[in-house]
Parts: structure tokens; sequence; C-alpha cells
């Protein structure tokens, strides 16, 4: 779709840059330029997005259509709000965006975020070889941990830190 996008937006500048006979020989863009002082500003974007207030669970995640999405540990029990797109959401946390995750299709699915969970497992570090956030991490993290420090969990998580 990006690819797609590019190719039009040049073909639609190469197009408004060529002369045209019924502007005296004037481009569209040089014919904007002109008229640009002329212009109302833009109104704000329209955020194409369904708001919801969710409240974060004890494993510090929101529910959103059966599907659970990680949030920092530091919030359990708080109501961060929520956009939800057709392709990501967005949560935030007093006007701060707190977190971004790929939105799930399907049902009782879970998305979890490794760095959301640092502060938990710095005062359980047993916890983190099992745990459902470290399968989730990024493929290079996760073979960092098991080649250096399998044994060195607490290590590990500073580093993360």
């Amino acid at each position: 779709m990006d690819e797609a996008n590019n190719y039009l937006l040049k073909i639609c500048n190469k197009l408004n840059a060529k002369p045209q006979d019924t502007r005296d020989g004037q481009s569209a863009l040089a014919c904007l330029e002109q008229e640009r002082a002329n212009l109302l500003t833009l109104p704000p974007m329209f955020d194409s997005a369904r708001v919801v207030n969710a409240r974060v669970d004890k494993y510090a995640t929101i529910v959103v259509d059966q599907n659970h999405y990680s949030v920092p540990d530091h919030l359990v029990g708080e109501l961060v709000m929520v956009k939800i797109y057709s392709s990501r959401i967005c949560c935030f946390y007093k006007d701060a965006k707190i977190a971004e995750h790929a939105r799930l299709t399907g049902c009782h699915e879970w998305r979890l975020e490794l760095s959301h969970y640092l502060e938990t497992l710095k005062k359980k570090p047993g916890a983190l070889a099992g745990s459902m956030a470290l399968q989730q991490a990024d493929q290079k993290i996760k073979q960092i941990f098991e080649t250096y420090y399998t044994k060195k969990e607490k290590e590990f998580i500073e580093l993360m830190q």
C-alpha cells in the first residue's frame, strides 16, 4: 500500500509541475503557491478510532474485544484510555501514550511487551525464562537471553532497563 501511495504521489507531483495552457503557462503548483495566502487553515486531522476506557487488570493488561494487550505494570488497577484503530490500538494514561500494539483479530489472544513487565520481573527474576512476555519478545532479544543470560536473569533484566 505504501509503495502504491508513493507511486501515486510521484505521478501527481509530475502532473502538477507541468505548465498548463489554460493558466498562462503556469503549473498547478505555481498557482497553488499564489493562492496559498488566501486559503483557510486546515481543520485538525480526523481521528477515526473507537475510544474506550479500560481498567488495567492484575496481569498488567487491558482487554479490548476479548483480547489482552499489555501496558506498563505500575498501572495495575488504573483506568487507561484506549484508541482502537483498524490495525492497531494505542493506550494513554494522563494524556501520555503508554503503549501501542498491532491489533489482534482473533479471540482471547494475548499481546505482551517484555518492557512492560520489567519492574515485576526485577522482583521475581526466576519468572523470566518461562514468561509469555519473553516468548513474544523480538527474536534477537530471545536469542541474547538464551545465549548469554540463561542463568543470569537479574542481569538480563537490568540490561533491558
